[in-house]
């Protein structure tokens, strides 16, 4: 018997609509999915993709000036980064640092490794043929910035690389008045800050011993470097102390000068407090996090 396609057409039940909760849950399923494989691809064997991501987001990500979770997009390079030179982010082996960039407005992501790190990358390339202890000299030095000359700590370290069967030496220097941290105290005056007072030479030697080994090994250390060459202005590299951004500064100064600010028969006038910005008044539903959409997976 023939069936006309028309009424069978109208017989068959329409498919039910998806509604767009549903398609945002469903999307969010997909991407902790994917966002679980690939976190799991960095997880050491046996460790739960979920719990190594929370590991590291807590204890080496850390959270940014306003206690918002980093990027994790950087969390990816970094775990990337980490995999590739084999060193382990657990033992700090290898750790990200953010610093305020003044052009970007907003933090940037740096990756830093001990001097120990740097020495292990050399050893496991197979071509590291060892290195000589810093040699240390004091000269006169030109700094083409002032137009000024003045005499200076110079440390200088030698690596060698085997290429083949030759030994090549590969020689790098480090000077004191670009690498020693200094800080400032409550009058002003400035002082070396941490080890760079007490241990001087073991300090530029480190420097010094950085820029040969990533001389030598570019391949391996390009865009890697240790605490001590870094932040001349802050010292500690690895305390986050960020500036607060101009906007902040400014409220902070008007509300400093309404407290100051006197009538006419000097009573103290009251300051206005700012209107509270729009998304401290916004009270919907929070975000699933990355973790969440790992349980949510979990649960499935």
């Amino acid at each position: 018997m023939e069936v006309n396609m028309a009424e069978q057409a109208q017989t068959q039940p329409a498919p039910a609509a998806v509604k767009p909760a549903e398609t945002a849950i469903v999307e969010s399923s997909k991407k902790g999915i994917s966002l679980k494989n690939i976190i799991g691809k960095f997880a050491p064997e046996g460790i739960d993709p979920a719990t190594f991501y929370e590991l590291i987001s807590t204890q080496i990500m850390g959270v940014d000036a306003r206690g918002n979770k980093r990027p994790i997009e950087d969390m990816l390079f970094y775990l990337n980064v980490a995999k590739k030179l084999g060193l382990d982010p657990s033992l700090k082996q290898i750790y990200p640092v953010y610093r305020w960039d003044s052009k970007l407005g907003k933090e940037k992501m740096i990756i830093q490794t001990g001097i120990d790190g740097f020495r292990l990358v050399a050893q496991r390339s197979n071509q590291y043929g060892g290195q000589d202890d810093a040699t240390f000299k004091v000269e006169e030095v030109y700094n083409p910035v002032t137009g000024e000359s003045a005499k200076q700590l110079i440390a200088t370290v030698t690596v060698y690389k085997v290429v083949g069967n030759t030994r090549m030496p590969v020689t790098a220097s480090a000077r004191w008045n670009e690498y020693a941290q200094k800080g400032k105290n409550a009058k002003g005056q400035e002082y070396y800050m941490g080890l760079w007072s007490s241990m001087p030479y073991n300090q530029l030697g480190k420097c010094a011993e950085a820029l040969a080994l990533r001389k030598g090994f570019p391949q391996d250390l390009s865009g890697l470097y240790i605490p001590e060459e870094l932040d001349k202005e802050r010292g500690d590299i690895k305390v986050l102390d960020l500036p607060t951004p101009k906007s902040v500064v400014d409220k902070q100064a008007a509300k400093a000068e309404a407290k100051v600010e006197v009538t006419v028969d000097n009573k103290p006038a009251e300051a206005t407090q700012p209107a509270p910005k729009a998304e401290e008044l916004k009270t919907g539903e929070a975000k699933k996090t990355v973790l969440e959409n790992f349980k949510g997976n979990e649960q499935q």
